[in-house]
């Protein structure tokens, strides 16, 4: 489910990139790296409620340990190999 909703977002206009990351000694922890061309106020009204996101957005909570966080940040340096 988690994988559909990353394929979906990235047909999004202002979506840039997804990355899924696993923890290493917690197979069971993800965290989705989300980049996108949108404010902060513009992705949590247009993106957050998406249709293909509603199914997951339902199953969320019992599918997490603890509670969600949704964390914002703006690049600061970059470096590409």
């Amino acid at each position: 489910m988690m994988m559909d909703v990353v394929t979906s977002m990235s047909a999004e206009p202002d979506f840039i990139s997804a990355t899924v990351h696993e923890k290493l000694d917690d197979p069971n922890t993800f965290v989705i790296y989300e980049t996108w061309a949108c404010s902060r106020e513009e992705f949590l009204s247009r993106h957050l409620g998406r249709p293909y996101r509603s199914a997951y957005e339902e199953q969320l909570p019992s599918m997490l340990s603890g509670e969600r966080q949704i964390q914002f940040l703006k690049p600061v340096h970059a470096l590409e190999g």
